[in-house]
């Protein structure tokens, strides 16, 4: 069992909405019921099998240093920051300040591992080399976890200047790609699919196979391993990256 896959099964379910780990209680969404506690409470947006998901993919892969793309209710840095064992997970967002994940933050040895940076757009390169070097001291960072937006572009543009702050044989996860697929779903028709996106980086694993060891599909989240041959300071272009002599790949 991987060190991840310990640590699930040590968090304290108490039911398959509700865990508590590190003296926090995670609601996996916005419906409590009756669910009295004295623990601070946050909601997560992740169901078990997200988790799962993780531990079968990352293995035994350290995960000390952690870049989240997405804040929203701060619920998903925390719970993430317990399962991967983190010493520091780096969470931004362009949202504003999240008082009760601030105050989790400030009252709990899991929140204090816990680093917001809000009002900052996940595609400003800039901004997020400059966070990296003062929260990492310019080390590589372990995972990249991007469940920010979900837009095509901004998720591209995120990946193409993130991926070089990730080390070699590091993994770079993108979440909740096939919301376009869900059925029922109310997915914009004029707004690109995700997996655009997740089409295009498999095409990159043959043109440029340097990059990736490895990328897994999954209906979670698409995990993609960094290569140990991989260059660490360039820039991505993926539309550059793809060989597609005279062909057009559009957008759906």
């Amino acid at each position: 069992m991987s060190p991840i896959a310990r640590r699930i099964e040590g968090f304290r379910w108490i039911d398959n909405h509700i865990f508590e780990t590190e003296g926090v209680r995670f609601y996996i969404d916005d419906v409590y019921g009756d669910t009295a506690t004295d623990l601070p409470s946050i909601v997560v947006a992740k169901t078990r099998d997200f988790f799962e998901d993780y531990a079968r993919e990352l293995g035994d892969a350290p995960t000390r240093k952690v870049l989240e793309f997405g804040i929203w209710k701060g619920g998903s840095a925390l719970a993430l920051a317990s399962l991967f064992d983190v010493e520091r997970l780096v969470a931004v967002d362009i949202c504003e300040p999240v008082e009760a994940f601030d105050a989790i933050r400030a009252s709990t040895a899991l929140g204090r591992r816990v680093a917001p940076y809000y009002r900052t757009s996940q595609d400003d390169a800039p901004a997020i080399s400059r966070i990296l070097a003062e929260e990492f001291a310019g080390e590589p960072v372990d995972l990249i976890i991007d469940d920010a937006s979900h837009d095509y572009a901004l998720t591209k543009a995120t990946f193409e200047h993130a991926f070089r702050h990730l080390r070699r044989g590091g993994w770079y996860a993108i979440e909740d790609w096939a919301w376009a697929h869900h059925r029922g779903w109310p997915w914009p028709k004029e707004k690109p699919a995700l997996t655009n996106l997740v089409l295009r980086l498999n095409i990159v694993t043959v043109c440029r196979p340097d990059l990736f060891d490895r990328v897994v599909v999954r209906p979670n989240a698409v995990f993609l391993q960094k290569g140990p041959e991989a260059t660490m300071d360039e820039v991505l272009d993926i539309d550059a990256c793809i060989e597609l002599d005279g062909r057009t790949l559009g957008l759906f």
